[in-house]
């Protein structure tokens, strides 16, 4: 199984009246087995500078997208974790990991190159066996 092969769709959506987008991995087809990624970690960026729809400028988007490449691959050896879906609006993009330990997910976001500043995340974690918060969201596109 390789994770990265599986196609991702793209959804826009709205929620109190803003433009919300969301890219997410399609697992069909890729014999993915969620129940070794029981960890769920969300990775979210407050965007600085956004405009006037809240999404992030192009050079923000330019910063994060580094962030996303440098992310995936310090946490995604050896299929430790599988980025599932990525939302971007209101001012933040959330980046959504299913992971198999969340102590080698963490110790492996602290290890990876840095910019001069530091990014501007937050990390929220919990067990979520079921993936519940992935089919949740991408169930309501």
């Amino acid at each position: 199984m390789n994770s990265e092969t599986a196609p991702w769709t793209v959804a826009e959506s709205e929620h109190d009246g803003v433009p919300v987008l969301f890219r997410f991995r399609q697992d069909e087809g890729i014999q993915l087995d969620r129940r070794i990624y029981p960890h769920h970690l969300n990775i979210i960026w407050q965007c600085a500078d956004v405009g006037a729809s809240q999404m992030p400028t192009s050079d923000e988007n330019e910063r994060m997208r580094i962030f996303e490449d440098r992310l995936v691959q310090a946490t995604g050896y050896d299929e430790q974790s599988i980025l599932a879906g990525v939302l971007t609006g209101k001012g933040k993009r959330e980046f959504i990991f299913q992971a198999r330990d969340p102590k080698v997910f963490t110790r492996s976001l602290t290890e990876m190159p840095q910019e001069v500043e530091r990014y501007p995340i937050e990390i929220h974690y919990y067990e979520d066996p079921t993936w519940d918060y992935f089919d949740r969201v991408t169930k309501n596109l």
